[in-house]
């Protein structure tokens, strides 16, 4: 069943910004929908 609060959950583009996070130089957030999977290349 689709609901409006199901219908109004959107991807975004993703964009790294500087900052220390796990050992790296850069870290990103990122928000899916449920049952949802993205797929991001360089």
């Amino acid at each position: 069943m689709k609901t409006a609060a199901s219908s109004a959950r959107f991807s975004a583009d993703l964009e790294s910004v500087p900052g220390d996070w796990d050992g790296l130089p850069c870290h990103a957030t990122c928000s899916i929908g449920p049952y949802s999977a993205l797929i991001y290349s360089q």
